[in-house]
């Protein structure tokens, strides 16, 4: 997971780490970030698509699944 993280930029992950770990809504992501809320939508999809372009889809989905299950708190 970590090797999928590298290939990020900084801002990139940090992004992901705040929908996909913390599970905030784009509103949210907004505010932290200072961004405006299609500046963040890109940000996400362009994240995830250097992520889809670089990783099967099984290794991409299995990340997402432990970083939800890692918010949910499943083990």
């Amino acid at each position: 997971m970590v090797r999928m993280l590298e290939i990020l930029s900084p801002r990139q992950r940090e992004v992901i780490y705040y929908r996909f770990v913390e599970g905030l809504s784009y509103e949210d992501i907004c505010q932290i970030m200072n961004m405006n809320y299609q500046s963040t939508q890109n940000l996400i999809q362009r994240s995830l698509k250097k992520l889809r372009s670089t990783f099967s889809k099984v290794e991409l989905q299995f990340v997402l699944l432990l970083l939800v299950n890692t918010r949910l708190g499943c083990s």
